[in-house]
């Protein structure tokens, strides 16, 4: 009995088609000079759908840039203004001024050693004049110094521990984030969280200042 034709296997069983496919015409889908549609060659059980490298390259690509991206957008974070616009918003008025004495000590503290102690970044980057050199030093980390400090004053200034739960992952992710942009090494981000720490507690804790 003869079996029924769609046009592309002329009528021949699907084994006989299956065999008669060449391992390098099977791969790109074409018989005797006609192609096959996709969804066709699904129906008849021919068609075998592998991932490609350069398809598996491209999401790993994407992957990539959105994690980069990510991490560059959390790293902000740890910028100044942020910081202040976090301090305007939950920190009381009453603490508000030590808050602000206490970063500046922070920034200037870190700014001075990188003044006079340059370490080059993971990823270097040249420089011209005093401002660039300084800026471009990996040595402390002033992001990881600033957040420390400002999520620990955070904390202390809201009592919640949803908060205090966020602000702590937040100081985590800060850190980390320098790393993974190449922009620290740990031994950077652990020293700016030492000061950022060591300035929390002089100003907070043993009121030193």
């Amino acid at each position: 009995m003869r079996r029924w034709s769609n046009g592309y296997d002329n009528g021949l069983p699907r084994a006989k088609i299956k065999d008669s496919l060449d391992p390098c015409l099977r791969k790109d889908s074409r018989l005797s000079g006609f192609e096959y549609p996709r969804g066709q060659l699904k129906f008849l059980g021919i068609w075998e759908s592998r991932p490609t490298h350069f398809t598996m390259k491209k999401y790993r690509n994407f992957l990539k840039t959105q994690t980069y991206e990510f991490f560059r957008d959390f790293s902000g974070l740890g910028n100044v203004l942020i910081i202040l616009i976090f301090y305007l918003l939950v920190v009381e008025q009453s603490l508000l001024k030590r808050a602000s004495l206490g970063l500046v000590i922070t920034l200037a503290i870190c700014y001075f050693i990188k003044l006079i102690f340059h370490k080059d970044r993971p990823d270097k980057e040249d420089f011209t004049n005093l401002l660039e050199k300084i800026e471009s030093g990996s040595f402390p980390s002033v992001h990881s110094a600033s957040i420390m400090y400002s999520g620990l004053v955070i904390i202390k200034s809201v009592d919640s521990l949803l908060i205090d739960t966020i602000f702590i992952l937040i100081i985590m992710l800060v850190g980390y984030s320098r790393h993974f942009l190449k922009k620290h090494y740990f031994k950077d981000i652990l020293a700016g969280y030492a000061i950022g720490l060591l300035i929390f507690l002089s100003l907070f804790v043993f009121y030193l200042i």
